[in-house]
């Protein structure tokens, strides 16, 4: 006998024939998936619906033995769901029972035969559900699978299947394209390499102690950021994980990399902290990198008892050259004495820039004074050389400073500080040379920190005093004026000259608190004058370096006029040839609302030092004192005088006043008359005297008229002079 298989609408029956056991058949319309199952030794019968309560379509049964097949076929479509399930059901009791009767020779009970095919139901019904459940799980799995393998293909983080297997530790199994991009190579290179073998060699051991961990299963998880090796030999970097992939008993098999470049990120972090830590016109080392250094350098100093040695370079003349030729010079000439520095130091040595022009050497491991020493003499040759910019040639030359600290016992600020202290002493030597410090730099260093300490007492404490000097008219010997002149009342110490204290003012800007109250005091003090009758004096106030750098100085002034009630054309602040030479944009800007207010401005000191004509063109001065070293032999110097009489003739010729200081003798007097000085300050008048004493030196109408027919002579004996 053949199958009988028919299908209508949505159902199919088949009925196997005797002992074949296997049938087949379609669920019921829910579901549509065809099942398999074995029902037993005896013929089976199958039957389904396509839908429940719905109508059999067609019923297949195969014909028994001695049965013709053609009359067994029926063909039911009109017949209701539960008359065709009644007919199949008593057929399928027939033909079973009639089969088991044949096999065993038993007739069996109608009840046993339904609890038959009910527990056979029962387990096609459970084998059904879990095939159901097995297909679901496996096409999940599949769909999962899959989405794996798309995020792992496609993924634009480096990602890889590394070995951790012990014979085989850290090779790649599996690669996407993102990683072979970022190192360089195939997929099929990779497959033959190990995952080690891309490390930087400096990192080759750390990587290769991790993927040990990770392979014994001490650690689930390495993270690091570390570098690699590109094909073409650049080195990348990367943050690099690698997790584990473990089996169902447990032991790691697997590790998952994933790596990202982080290579620009990483030049641009190495390329700020540069910045950070480096000066940006040379490309030394700057301050903050200088401090680390310098106290890494006396840790092992300590360590190891050696010594450290700081030389402290500055740029001779250099400031000079910058006014005068320019900051893009004197730029280029910076650039060129970090070069010259950095070449000709030991490789144990490091330069760094400090600030401005001026330079720091750390040198270790110093082998005696006499290795110092010559590194010293090779540093000043260097900086002796001409320095060329563009077509231009400039002498500078350099002064340096020597600390060392012996096993490192000293701290970093100690030993910067001395070596700056010693180069300054190297300048007032004369420059272009070197000075140690030593016992009695230290003793000066001392003395110089008590005096900035008692200073700071004597602002708030009222220990400051002003003396004035009388100015005096060359032609009608009357007092047209004073100059303001500061002076400490040291408790301990006595009266201080501003020798004893302006230098540490200046260094450690005091300076502008003192300039304030100075001028405060002065100005107050010719408000008193001038409210005398007949009584119009002038008041010249010195002003330091410091209070022109401040932008706020001119409002300082200001508000100090104010308060006083005093004339701005009353007052006449003074200023240094070497103030006058650092001058910044912002000095000249501040020297011009100066002028605009009505104070006059006289430049001290002139033909000492730096002085260039340029001054009188390029600031707004309106007086020039002539220094006292012209005038001291100016009566028996045909040189001095020449100079005198060509500031004099100089100052008439700019419509500037022109004072001689110093003037002591009758024939000084004399002479300056002649060669056209309008006004002198000096001992044949008076000295420097307190504010009490100023008063009876104030010209009468008589007085007046016995100075323009007799020389000048020194006012009261009697009074105090400091």
């Amino acid at each position: 006998m053949s199958w009988q298989l028919s299908a209508v609408g949505g159902g199919v029956i088949a009925v196997a024939y005797f002992a074949i056991s296997v049938a087949v058949f379609a669920p019921l319309a829910r579901s549509r998936q065809l099942r398999s199952n074995r029902l037993g030794t005896a013929t089976g019968l199958i039957f389904f619906s396509c839908a429940v309560g719905h109508a059999l379509h067609v019923v297949h049964l195969l014909p028994l033995p001695g049965a013709d097949a053609h009359e067994l076929h029926a063909v039911q479509a009109s017949w209701g769901w539960h008359d065709t399930l009644w007919a199949v059901v008593t057929a399928a009791v027939a033909v079973y029972y009639w089969s088991l009767r044949r096999t065993y020779g038993a007739l069996l009970s109608g009840a046993a035969l339904f609890a038959d095919l009910k527990e056979k139901e029962a387990a096609l019904a459970a084998n059904q559900q879990l095939l159901i459940e097995r297909t679901a799980a496996l096409d999940a799995l599949a769909v999962s699978e899959g989405r794996f393998r798309s995020a792992f293909a496609d993924a634009p983080t480096g990602m890889a299947l590394v070995s951790l297997a012990p014979d085989n530790l850290g090779r790649f199994t599996e690669t996407n394209a993102a990683l072979g991009r970022i190192v360089g190579r195939s997929a099929s290179r990779l497959e033959r390499l190990v995952l080690d073998e891309l490390a930087h060699p400096e990192d080759r051991a750390a990587l290769r102690t991790a993927l040990e961990q990770l392979a014994a299963g001490e650690v689930a998880h390495h993270l690091v950021q570390q570098r690699y090796v590109h094909a073409n030999g650049g080195v990348i970097w990367a943050d690099t994980s690698v997790s584990v992939v473990r089996d169902s008993a447990g032991w790691p098999v697997h590790g998952v990399l994933q790596l990202v470049d982080v290579t620009g990120r990483r030049q641009a972090e190495e390329l700020l902290a540069h910045h950070a830590l480096h000066d940006g016109l040379t490309g030394l080392p700057n301050r903050r990198l200088l401090a680390d250094r310098l106290d890494q350098a006396l840790t092992r100093a300590r360590r190891h008892r050696t010594s450290v040695a700081v030389l402290f370079v500055d740029i001779d003349r250099f400031k000079t050259v910058n006014d005068s030729a320019g900051h893009s010079t004197g730029d280029a000439l910076l650039r060129i004495a970090a070069e010259r520095l950095s070449g000709h130091l030991r490789a144990t040595d490091s330069a760094a820039r400090f600030g401005g022009d001026e330079f720091v050497v750390i040198c270790e491991e110093i082998g005696g004074e006499h290795e110092l020493l010559v590194v010293a003499e090779r540093l000043l040759a260097a900086m002796a050389e001409p320095f060329r910019v563009g077509d231009q040639e400039f002498a500078l030359g350099g002064s340096i400073g020597i600390a060392v600290s012996l096993a490192g016992q000293d701290s970093a600020e100690a030993l910067l500080r001395d070596a700056d202290l010693a180069m300054y002493e190297a300048k007032d030597r004369g420059r272009s040379g070197y000075v140690v410090f030593d016992a009695a730099l230290r003793g000066a260093l001392e003395e110089r920190q008590q005096t900035e300490a008692d200073l700071r007492m004597a602002i708030d404490g009222g220990q400051l005093r002003l003396l004035y000097q009388p100015v005096v008219d060359v032609r009608s010997g009357k007092m047209t004026g004073v100059e303001a002149l500061v002076r400490w009342e040291h408790p301990t110490r006595g009266l201080l000259g501003p020798d004893a204290f302006i230098a540490v003012a200046e260094d450690t800007g005091l300076i502008v608190d003192v300039g304030r109250w100075v001028l405060h005091e002065a100005c107050r003090q010719l408000a008193d004058w001038r409210a005398i009758p007949g009584a119009s004096l002038t008041m010249a106030v010195n002003v330091s370096a410091r209070q022109l750098c401040d932008p706020g100085f001119p409002g300082v002034v200001t508000a100090i006029l104010a308060e006083t009630e005093v004339d701005p054309d009353a007052v006449c602040l003074e200023l240094t040839e070497t103030a006058l030479l650092d001058a910044t944009e912002a000095t000249i800007a501040t020297l011009e609302a100066l002028h605009r207010l009505g104070v006059r401005l006289a430049l001290d000191d002139f033909g000492t030092g730096f002085s260039s004509l340029t001054f009188l063109k390029r600031f707004p001065i309106d007086v020039v004192k002539v220094d006292r070293s012209f005038v001291r032999d100016v009566a028996a110097d045909p040189d001095d005088a020449a100079i005198v009489a060509a500031v004099a003739k100089l100052g008439r010729s700019l419509h500037l006043e022109t004072v001689a200081e110093g003037v002591e003798t009758a024939e000084q007097l004399a002479v300056i008359r002649r060669l056209g000085c309008r006004s002198f300050q000096g001992y044949l008048f008076s000295p420097p005297r307190p504010a009490a004493d100023i008063p009876a030196l104030l010209p009468s109408p008589r007085r007046s008229r016995e100075r323009t027919e007799a020389p000048v002579i020194t006012a009261s004996p009697t009074a105090s002079v400091p």
